[in-house]
């Protein structure tokens, strides 16, 4: 089967010959060969890696842009990690602090050193309440008595109105018909009280034998009476002028509410003994003052906290718990490490929210550190996709804060896509100058290569035509020189006419070689010609006689 190549040469050919003659044709076809084996070489070694390249390099834009999104998950990711492991170092420490402070008997150390930690509570074998506090009792208290509710309420309005006489008369009377001891310290403290506007000297006298005979009885309200009779007897003291005995009488009672054990949900001996120590305040030693302050402030704190968990509270005992171990738990109110041992139980209460503000300053630390592109913040499981844009990454803080979640997002999601979007531009358009760059470099090649080939096609014509010039004299002189050899003249005048012809030949020729070393000096650039104008008769002259 003949080659496709001589076939479609063979066809080019022809073509050529036909426009621009046999010779010239075959030239043009040489010219045409040498354009198409160049530009095949430029597509395949330039141009086809070029475009390769481009279209990889866009291609490679979009897989930067993922990898960029999967490395900004992988810190958020990170991240979140982060703040899940201090967490749960958080908790370790302590644990291993607790563990060290039960065995020496000082956990109240863990008050001072455990960020959250409200309250630390033991219970016995029998399942009490050990410390300063311990749980109220089940049974509900007897309602008073029609008679002693109505003679009650006599009294208050009789001491509402400044009727102290009648007042006192009155809380007697309900004294005596009081069916309980409540009841009747109740009435006798405010009898001592109403006495106190009538005869203030022996107010005190009754506030004794009150506290003497009911040393436990409480008001309704949870405040014990022999207290309130000691404020109400350093009261008495202080408007007689015995300041050093309102001083005593108010430490005594500050010095028996530290040392005695509270009523959960019912803490009126701190509150008291609160009322009291601001009466003090100048009036005593200050180390003594500033001492009792804090350890009341302390006492005051984890009642109220106990009496907000108390429910939490009253349930965690009820469940058994492996000894040696310990568990958190996560409730409502609070979080709980329990440790159960084989004589007790520990149950160590938190404050989520103060748990939730100290891990959240050190999850700004953590991001400062890994990314500031990058936020976090803690939220609520059942809303952590809330406000925070696109999340990036999640993880809850099972088992310490199950119902919180840490979650990542870009600090500036607009920003960020911005220099996203910018980037892959820039990138974009250096890819583009690069292709654009190359075809106009192909561009200039082909010109280049044109204007070369124009230049050899010309220099082709120039030696052709100098050499068909050359031929004319060169025939002539020898036609000429033949003619006088061979004795071919038929006169002297005809032989004249030969050497005539033969000299102007030779002029001629001398002037055809003449222009060829001119053309060469042009081209080289050594010899520059200026152009004026010139009259046609001469010219048309000499070409005739060089056709003669």
């Amino acid at each position: 089967m003949p080659s496709t190549r001589p076939r479609s040469r063979s066809w080019l050919a022809r073509l050529l010959a036909r426009r621009r003659g046999p010779a010239r044709g075959l030239r043009d076809l040489e010219t045409v060969t040498e354009v198409l084996r160049f530009s095949a070489l430029f597509a395949a070694l330039i141009l086809a890696p070029v475009i390769l390249l481009a279209f990889l390099a866009l291609r490679s834009t979009e897989a930067e842009v993922v990898a960029a999104d999967a490395d900004l998950k992988r810190r958020a990711e990170r991240i979140a990690d982060e703040v899940h492991a201090q967490l749960d170092a958080t908790f370790v420490r302590f644990v291993d602090r607790a563990r060290t402070e039960i065995a020496t008997g000082t956990v109240e150390r863990l008050d001072r050193d455990s960020p959250g930690l409200r309250g630390v509570f033991r219970f016995d074998a029998d399942a009490r309440l050990t410390g300063f506090l311990r749980f109220p009792d089940d049974a509900d208290p007897d309602e008073p008595s029609a008679a002693w509710s109505r003679t009650w309420r006599d009294g208050r309005r009789a001491e509402d109105d400044g009727r102290w006489q009648e007042a006192l008369e009155a809380y007697r009377r309900a004294e005596a018909l009081a069916g309980t001891d409540h009841e009747a310290a109740t009435a006798a403290l405010a009898a001592a009280r109403s006495q106190m506007a009538v005869d203030p000297e022996g107010a005190d006298g009754m506030l004794v034998r009150t506290a003497d005979r009911w040393p436990d009885a409480r008001t309704a309200d949870g405040f014990r009476v022999a207290d309130l009779g000691t404020l109400l007897r350093a009261r008495l003291a202080d408007q007689a002028g015995r300041a050093e005995q309102a001083d005593a009488l108010r430490r005594g009672l500050v010095d028996r509410a530290l040392g005695s054990t509270w009523t959960l949900g019912a803490p009126g001996e701190g509150i008291l003994a609160r009322i009291a120590l601001d009466a003090l305040k100048g009036r005593t030693v200050e180390r003594w003052h500033r001492t009792a302050s804090q350890r009341l402030d302390e006492r005051l704190d984890e009642a109220a906290w106990a009496d907000h968990v108390s429910e939490e509270l009253r349930l965690l005992i009820r469940r058994p718990f492996p000894e040696g171990e310990f568990i958190p738990r996560a409730e409502e109110r609070a979080l709980w490490i329990v440790h159960a041992r084989r004589d007790s139980l520990w149950a160590f209460s938190f404050d989520p929210e103060q748990v939730r503000t100290s891990l959240g300053a050190r999850v700004l630390g953590v991001v400062d550190r890994i990314d500031p592109d990058l936020t976090a913040r803690l939220v609520p499981v059942a809303n952590e996709g809330d406000g925070a844009g696109r999340i990036l990454a999640r993880r809850t803080l099972a088992p310490e804060l199950p119902r919180q979640a840490v979650v990542v997002a870009a600090a500036d999601p607009a920003a960020m896509e911005a220099r996203r979007r910018a980037a892959r531009v820039q990138r974009t358009v250096v890819i583009v100058l690069a292709v654009m760059a190359t075809l106009l470099g192909l561009a200039a090649s082909v010109r280049l290569v044109n204007r070369e080939l124009e230049a050899a096609r010309s220099k082709a014509d120039f030696a052709a035509n100098v050499s068909h010039e050359l031929r004319s004299p060169i025939t002539q002189i020898r036609l000429k020189a033949e003619a006088l050899v061979l004795g071919l003249t038929r006169d002297e005048s005809d032989a004249r006419e030969h050497y005539a012809a033969i000299v102007r030949q030779a002029e001629h020729l001398s002037r055809l070689v003449d222009n060829v070393l001119d053309f060469s000096a042009i081209e080289r650039g050594v010899k520059r010609y200026t152009f004026r104008p010139e009259a046609l008769d001469g010219v048309l002259l000499k070409a005739l006689q060089s056709q003669e």
